[in-house]
């Protein structure tokens, strides 16, 4: 495995960029867009040096070019990468060689949640909700990734995964959703097919959310698809429920694995962390 250089990061919380530089002071400087993936990095040496950069993610080059310093022994090169992907750069200016990790993934910092651990499954998934203002914590510190979701969270994490959309109507079948934090994403939810409720005239938004009551949701938001095939590992999924197609698909398109290699525990409580990892890999990944 090569030995990348040290990075030093900063963020510029307002712009969404990310700038960074190899340790060494004439080393790269390097500039990410976080809401577009544009990238630039400023190659530095003596004037009229000849520069080359590669860019590759997974044995793949991703950008290759070449270029003279200007007079000011600088040159800017620009491309735009996929976002939330981390790439391995390689910068040679005249038989000088740098070696360093551009990412257009969220950064930790953005993260004030002293209870997420950063080699937490979720952790990515996070850093991506929490910067698309999709969730934030149960207090300014705390996240409670652990904790339980209520079934009108979810569906407010799902409305604002898809850019907060007016619903299609104001009329409502749910006697108890009437106004809160939910109400307009619970409306979206039903007039899309997401949801029709636990009953004909009642949606539960504070009603605890489980693992196939989720994925079920997800499912339906990607307009119900057939699953590539019915082969899946879960001994635990009934044959003929209303779940079943959901977490096939979500089992084919590596959305889920379950909690086992052998479960996936469709009743259990649906956890903070797991459907922010779901939404993550479904709209993401």
């Amino acid at each position: 495995m090569k030995r990348f250089l040290s990075i030093v990061l900063a963020i510029c919380m307002l712009s969404s960029v990310l700038m960074f530089s190899a340790s060494a002071a004439d080393a790269p400087k390097v500039t990410v867009d976080l809401t577009t993936g544009a990238v630039t990095v400023t190659v530095i040496g003596q004037a009229g040096s000849d520069a080359t950069i590669k860019i590759m993610k997974d044995h793949t080059i991703c950008y290759l070019d070449s270029a003279y310093l200007g007079e000011d022994g600088k040159y800017m090169f620009k491309t735009v990468l996929p976002l939330n992907q981390e790439f391995a750069a390689t910068v040679n200016v005249s038989g000088q060689r740098s070696e360093f990790v551009i990412s257009t993934k969220p950064q930790a910092s953005q993260l004030p949640f002293t209870d997420v651990k950063k080699d937490a499954f979720y952790y990515d998934a996070l850093v991506w909700a929490y910067g698309e203002k999709i969730t934030d914590g149960v207090s300014e510190t705390l996240f409670a990734p652990h904790g339980s979701c209520t079934r009108g969270q979810i569906v407010t994490f799902l409305w604002r995964a898809h850019g907060c959309p007016k619903p299609a109507s104001q009329d409502r079948p749910f006697v108890d959703v009437t106004g809160g934090y939910a109400e307009q994403a619970i409306l979206w939810a039903y007039g899309e097919g997401i949801t029709d409720g636990v009953d004909a005239t009642h949606f539960r938004p504070n009603g605890v959310c489980t693992r196939e009551q989720a994925m079920t949701f997800l499912w339906r938001a990607n307009n119900s698809p057939k699953p590539a095939s019915q082969d899946h590992p879960f001994t635990d999924l009934k044959k003929g429920s209303y779940s079943e197609d959901a977490i096939i698909w979500a089992f084919h398109e590596g959305i889920t694995d379950g909690v086992t290699a052998t479960t996936f525990a469709p009743r259990n409580l649906c956890q903070r962390g797991q459907i922010v990892t779901f939404l993550y890999r479904d709209m993401v990944k």
